[in-house]
């Protein structure tokens, strides 16, 4: 049996941010059972880890919205800073970037440029605690 949580990223609050599963494993399981517990679970991410950052100061606001790719608007996008780190953190002289996002959901991004990559993290709010069964078990 494995412990999975639903947790809305990059949020303060449940049912802001962006909704991600994450399970808690004692060891890695296949990867293709990775894949079928995400699926399974319909969520737009499934993850293993979730780091936490305390600055409470936004330096940027965002919202993301990709109609032609039939996105309306993305709670809160994680990928859209890989781009806004760089670009706002050269103007304002930083090397970290606190980023709230606008959408109906809302969220908070932390950013930190890291060489030619882009470090993002966030607080999450827990909503669910479940079981997964599997043909295992």
């Amino acid at each position: 049996m494995l412990k999975y949580y639903v947790a809305d990223a990059f949020a303060d609050n449940t049912f802001e941010g962006n909704p991600a599963g994450v399970c808690v494993l004692d060891e890695w399981l296949p990867h293709d059972k990775m894949q079928k517990i995400a699926m399974e679970n319909n969520l737009s991410e499934t993850g293993f880890v979730v780091k936490k950052s305390d600055n409470p100061n936004y330096d940027i606001v965002a919202r993301a919205f990709w109609p032609k790719i039939g996105i309306n608007e993305d709670p809160v996008c994680g990928s859209m800073h890989s781009t806004l780190m760089p670009f706002w953190g050269e103007r304002l002289g930083k090397d970290t970037i606190a980023s709230r996002n606008l959408s109906k959901r809302s969220g908070t991004v932390y950013c930190e440029q890291k060489g030619d990559a882009v470090k993002i993290s966030g607080r999450c709010a827990l909503y669910l605690i479940g079981e997964i069964l599997t043909d295992e078990d």
